[in-house]
């Protein structure tokens, strides 16, 4: 015969207090007990969004049983968070509960609150955590409600989204696309997404929030996200709107695709720390030309941190033109990493840095690049004033003038006498900069750096030829001798010019040597 122990006393070892063995059950329930079955054949998707109503309205922690092995919990539909309601969990029990849903284009979980248009927190103080999301199909980039969570119009603060696997969908946390309805678009701060782990074949981000340009996303930490993102085809981090944010931990496996991190209009304040590539084959594929895009709004100066960055490739290719580690427009950029492939550049050119205005600013702080496929800058960019490094910069700059054909090494003359300038602080050299006063008509007109006397390497010089009718150059140091490009205290540096006998066009020059200082 059965006994009702609802309404029996039960006390925990250790303490004084008692409760009802009803009152222990009640502050937690359990998918099972709204008829969910988890065992892969019973579509569980009206059982499983009566247990999260419940659970939300009642602030209560929602727990999803593990299934047997090998079986899962099948849904047909989202399941839907109510609008206005706080203070709640959802969890996986064990390390991630498996959800497989059968239907396209559809999220896991998803908060709605279109038709409550309010200036409130719409969510808030909840958690939802160990959760493995699979697809039936697997999700093209064009299935972009394919998510293990989806947020909708409304404000969201106070929540910690924990180790949640997207499985073969589109992106793992996003907003609803393609964009709110409603006169409050998403706002999202305070909160934790740590965990986050983008696997086999999703096509899209590990994160993807646009925000409601007035509210922005304010005081966000992003922990730990890994990525085996075969089929990528956007992103990995994608913010807008984003201020306050901290990145930790990343990394990115098997990917063919750039870039990894946007940070768009409106954004600021971001900080990312330890990024790593592994075993990552950067193709030419997409549209943008930079792996961490750095962009600011307008006349807002936006501030970005990018520190402890790791390369491990297996194959650059490039072939439609040059790419870069970090792009920036409109921001300020503090980059301090470190470079390692151990790969192979088949094609194309790699350079770290992209500066697109006045209004850019980056500082640097690499005491040692060791890798030998990129270049600091692309031959065609600008703006070397802008860039500084953490133990300061130094331009030393050289004139020579009645430039004429046929000239052989021949020294720069002024501004010295002797005209080599002595190093006055230890550093190394990065780039070469030259202003002409008229464009190479005819010929070819080269500048080398000697050091001491001697050429300081034979693949860091500059040739301007004709036809090309710019008057600015610039050759930006790519590491394939760091040692050489080391200079101390008290060594002489100078720029020797040589041109062909068919030179015409200059009769003037600057050149401008940039130093990093250590």
């Amino acid at each position: 015969m059965a006994t009702n122990l609802i309404g029996a006393k039960v006390t925990v070892p250790g303490t004084s207090a008692s409760r009802t063995f009803g009152e222990h059950l009640s502050s937690s329930v359990d998918v099972r007990d709204f008829g969910a079955k988890g065992d892969g054949t019973t579509d569980d998707t009206t059982a499983i969004q009566a247990a999260v109503t419940y659970a939300c309205n009642n602030q209560k922690l929602l727990i999803f049983s593990a299934a047997n092995t090998g079986q899962f919990y099948k849904i047909s539909d989202q399941i839907v968070i109510p609008y206005d309601t706080h203070h709640w969990a959802i969890r996986g029990a064990g390390h991630r509960a498996v959800i497989k849903q059968m239907t396209d284009n559809k999220p896991f979980i998803h908060f709605d609150s279109l038709s409550h248009d309010t200036s409130g927190l719409t969510n808030g103080g909840f958690d939802i955590a160990n959760f493995q999301v699979q697809w039936a199909n697997a999700q093209g980039i064009a299935n972009k409600h394919a998510a293990v969570i989806e947020f909708n119009d409304g404000g969201y603060a106070d929540f910690v989204l924990e180790n949640l696997e997207n499985n073969n969908g589109c992106r793992c946390i996003t907003h609803q696309y393609p964009g709110q309805t409603v006169s409050r678009p998403l706002n999202v701060w305070g909160c934790i997404f740590r965990h986050i782990y983008n696997a086999f074949s999703a096509s899209g981000a590990a994160i993807y929030l646009r925000s409601n340009p007035t509210e922005g996303l304010p005081n966000i930490l992003i922990h730990h996200v890994y990525s085996v993102q075969n089929a990528g085809a956007e992103e990995l981090i994608h913010l807008a709107g984003a201020t306050s944010v901290v990145i930790e931990n990343v990394e990115q496996n098997f990917g063919s695709y750039t870039p990894g991190f946007v940070g768009w209009a409106g954004s600021g304040n971001i900080s990312i720390n330890g990024w790593r590539l592994e075993v990552f084959n950067w193709l030419n594929v997409g549209d943008d030309s930079g792996y961490f895009v750095c962009l600011g709004s307008g006349s807002q100066v936006t501030e970005y941190s990018i520190k402890n960055f790791e390369m491990r490739f297996n194959v650059v290719n490039l072939p439609s033109g040059p790419k870069y580690i970090a792009r920036t427009s409109g921001a300020r950029l503090v980059f301090d990493g470190y470079f390692d492939p151990g790969g192979t550049m088949t094609t194309g050119n790699l350079n770290l840095f992209q500066l697109s205005s006045t209004d850019d600013i980056v500082e640097v702080g690499l005491s040692r690049i060791l890798n030998t496929l990129i270049r600091f800058f692309n031959p065609s960019d600008s703006f070397i004033e802008n860039i500084t490094f953490t133990g300061g910069s130094h331009m030393m700059r050289f004139y020579k003038g009645s430039i004429t054909t046929s000239m052989t090494d021949v020294v720069n003359d002024a501004p010295s006498v002797i005209k080599s300038q002595s190093i006055v602080q230890s550093g190394w050299v990065w780039g070469l900069n030259v202003l002409l006063d008229a464009a190479v008509s005819a010929g070819t007109i080269t500048f080398k750096v000697f050091k001491n006397g001697t050429l300081m390497d034979s693949n860091f010089n500059l040739a301007m030829t004709s036809g090309t009718t710019a008057k600015k150059y610039n050759e930006w140091l790519k590491n394939n001798n760091h040692t050489g490009f080391r200079v101390v205290a008290g060594d002489k540096i100078d720029v020797r010019i040589t041109t062909t006998g068919t030179l015409a066009g200059p009769a003037n020059a600057e050149m401008v040597l940039a130093i990093a200082l250590i």
